[in-house]
C-alpha cells in the first residue's frame, strides 16, 4: 500500500451526525402546507388573469418570473397553454415585423425554453443592411440582456443569433456601469458569469427571489410569498432525502473501508436538483445521489488507488457481473462491489414494482460502460500516453458518468420503459446523451482541471488540446470552452427534436443535468474540494430557511 497514490482530498464537512443537527421539520409541518396552497390558487388566479388581460409581453414576464422563482412546476398546465397561445398568435413572420427587442428576445427564448423551434429570423429587423445588429438603434439594458439571454439557446449554424450575443454583451459591458437601476446592473453582471440559460434554477431561486423582491417594475406580493414559501418547503423536502441517503451511506461503511475516496454525499446530493420537484420523485432524488456516491468511489479507485493488475480485474467483474471474476478481486474492490450489487438490485426491484420490467441488465451494462472508460484512462496514466483531443472526447464524455446517471433516471421517468430508448442510451448513443456527457466533461475539466493535475492523473481536454495543437494552457483553455459552447448548441437542438425517442420529462431532465455540471464547476471544483465557499452554497440550500 506504501507505494498507492492518494488524492489528499479534505475530509467530509458533512457527517451523519452534523446534517441530521441541521434538520429543521418546522416547514414540514400542515400550517405551512395549508398556506402554500392558498397562495398557489390566489397565484393560479393571477396567472388565468394575465392571460385573459394583459399584453403577450406582460403575461411572459410573469411565466419568466414562474420560472426564475421555482414555481413554474406548480402551474405546468397554465404555462403550457400561455405558451401555446403565444405561439399560434405570434408566427415567424408576425414576429419579424415587431420593433421592440425585448419583447421579441424574451417570446423567442421563452418559446425555445418550451421546446418550439422558432426561427431566428426574428431578429432580423434589428439589423443594418450589413445584416449586423443595427448600432444605431437605442436599446436599454434590459433590451440588450433580453437579447444577449436569448442568443445562448441557439443551434448550429445560427449565425443571427452568434451576431447577437456579441453585440449585446459588448454594449452590455460597455454600459452597465453607467445603468441607474442597481437591480438591472446586478442581472447583467450575473448574465455575463453564467446566462440563465445555462442555469440549474433550484440552486439559484433565493438569489432570483432577492432580485425578484428589489425590483420595482412587476413585483407581485402573492407571487413573492408563495416563491418563498415554497422554498422552505422544498428544503424541509430536501432534509428529510438527506437523512435518508445519510443513513444509507452510514449503513455501507464505504467511507470508512475505503478512506482514500472522497466521502462528498452532500455534495452528490445537489446534482439532484435538477430531478422534478413533486414529491412523487423523492426516490428519484434519492437514488441518483447513491448512484453519485459510488460514482465518486469508484473513480477514485481507478484514478487514485487501485493498482492497474487490480484495475483489471475490477474492470472485468464489472462488465461480466461474474461471480468468479469478484472472487479474483482484493477485498477492498470485493468491498465496493458488493455495496454497488446491491444498489443495483434494489433500484430494479423499484422499477420491477412500478412498471412490472426487469431492468437489472441495462443498469448493470451502464457500471460496465462506465469503468471501461475508466480503464482506458487509466492505462493511459500508467503508460504516459496522452491522448489527441478526439480520442480524449470520445471516452471522456463516458466516463463524467453522464450516460449513467441519465440510464437511471430515465428507467424511472420513462412510463413506459421503450427498448428503443434504451438502445439510443449506451449502444448507438443518441445526440442528446452525448451532448449531456460533452458538457459536463468539459465544464467538469474546466474547473477541475489544475488540482487534477497537481495530484496526478490523465491528461484532460485542456492539456490534451495544448499538447496537440501546440499552443499555451490558456489559449487551450478558451478553444475548450469554446467547444463547451458548440456542445450546447447541439445539445439545444437535440432538445428541440421532435423525433427523439425520449419522452419529455426525460429530455428536460437531461438538459438539467448539464446545467448543474455548469453550476457545480463554475468556480471550481465545488464538488471535490469543498471549500468555503461552497459549503455556503449548499448550507443556504438545504439547511436556511428564508425569513417569510
Amino acid at each position: 500500500d506504501q507505494n498507492r497514490r492518494s488524492g489528499n482530498f479534505k475530509p467530509t464537512i458533512w457527517n451523519h451526525e452534523y446534517i441530521l443537527s441541521l434538520i429543521n421539520e418546522e416547514y414540514s409541518e400542515e400550517n405551512y402546507i395549508k398556506r402554500a396552497s392558498e397562495l398557489r390558487q390566489q397565484v393560479e388566479k393571477l396567472v388565468r388573469k394575465e392571460m385573459e388581460e394583459k399584453s403577450v409581453t406582460e403575461t411572459l414576464k410573469l411565466v419568466d418570473a414562474l420560472h426564475k422563482l421555482c414555481l413554474s412546476y406548480l402551474f405546468e398546465n397554465e404555462i403550457k397553454n400561455i405558451m401555446s397561445r403565444a405561439y399560434e398568435r405570434n408566427r415567424e413572420e408576425e414576429m419579424e415585423g415587431r420593433r421592440d427587442l425585448y419583447s421579441v428576445a424574451l417570446e423567442f427564448r421563452l418559446l425555445r425554453q418550451y421546446g418550439y423551434n422558432i426561427s431566428q429570423d426574428v431578429f432580423d429587423g434589428f439589423k443594418d443592411e450589413e445584416g449586423e445588429f443595427d448600432r444605431d438603434l437605442s436599446y436599454n439594458n434590459l433590451a440588450l440582456l433580453e437579447l444577449y439571454e436569448a442568443s445562448f439557446t441557439s443551434m448550429p449554424g445560427e449565425e443571427t443569433l452568434e451576431r447577437a450575443r456579441n453585440f449585446a454583451a459588448g454594449r452590455l459591458r460597455r454600459e452597465r456601469e453607467d445603468e441607474s437601476d442597481e437591480t438591472v446592473s446586478t442581472l447583467v453582471q450575473r448574465a455575463l458569469e453564467m446566462p440563465i440559460h445555462w442555469i440549474p434554477v433550484r440552486c439559484n431561486t433565493a438569489w432570483f427571489i432577492d432580485i425578484y423582491e428589489r425590483r420595482t417594475d412587476f413585483t407581485n406580493s402573492e407571487v413573492l410569498d408563495l416563491a418563498k414559501l415554497n422554498f422552505n418547503i422544498l428544503q424541509a423536502q430536501h432534509q428529510q432525502e438527506l437523512k435518508h441517503i445519510s443513513n444509507w451511506w452510514k449503513e455501507t461503511r464505504l467511507a470508512e473501508e475505503l478512506p482514500f475516496a472522497r466521502d462528498r454525499l452532500v455534495e452528490c446530493y445537489v446534482w439532484t436538483m435538477r430531478v422534478p420537484f413533486p414529491a412523487g420523485y423523492s426516490h428519484l432524488r434519492t437514488m441518483i445521489a447513491k448512484a453519485n456516491q459510488l460514482v465518486t468511489i469508484i473513480d477514485d479507485i481507478f484514478d487514485i488507488y487501485g493498482a492497474v493488475e487490480e484495475l483489471r480485474l475490477f474492470n472485468d467483474a464489472i462488465r461480466s457481473w461474474d461471480s468468479e471474476e469478484i472472487e479474483k478481486l482484493p477485498d477492498y474492490m470485493k468491498t465496493c462491489f458488493f455495496e454497488l450489487n446491491r444498489f443495483v438490485d434494489e433500484t430494479a426491484c423499484v422499477v420491477q414494482k412500478e412498471q412490472g420490467i426487469n431492468v437489472v441488465q441495462i443498469l448493470r451494462k451502464s457500471w460496465g460502460d462506465l469503468c471501461g472508460s475508466y480503464m482506458k484512462e487509466a492505462m493511459w496514466y500508467s503508460t504516459g500516453y496522452t491522448p489527441n483531443l478526439e480520442e480524449y472526447i470520445d471516452n471522456a464524455w463516458i466516463s463524467v458518468s453522464g450516460p449513467l446517471v441519465l440510464t437511471h433516471s430515465y428507467v424511472f421517468l420513462a412510463k413506459p420503459i421503450s427498448d428503443e430508448a434504451i438502445r439510443r442510451l449506451s449502444e448507438n448513443p443518441h445526440d442528446l446523451i452525448m451532448n449531456v456527457g460533452l458538457v459536463m466533461r468539459l465544464a467538469n475539466d474546466l474547473g477541475t482541471s489544475p488540482d487534477e493535475m497537481e495530484r496526478g492523473d490523465v491528461a484532460k481536454s485542456i492539456q490534451c488540446c495544448a499538447r496537440e495543437t501546440g499552443s499555451s494552457i490558456e489559449e487551450a483553455r478558451e478553444r475548450v470552452r469554446e467547444a463547451m459552447n458548440e456542445a450546447w448548441k447541439e445539445l439545444n437542438a437535440a432538445a428541440m427534436d421532435g423525433r427523439v425517442p425520449f419522452p419529455e420529462v426525460f429530455v428536460r431532465h437531461a438538459v438539467e443535468l448539464g446545467r448543474m455540471a455548469m453550476h457545480v464547476y463554475e468556480k471550481g471544483d465545488g464538488f471535490g474540494t469543498g471549500n468555503r465557499d461552497w459549503k455556503r452554497s449548499l448550507t443556504q440550500l438545504f439547511f436556511e430557511p428564508l425569513p417569510l
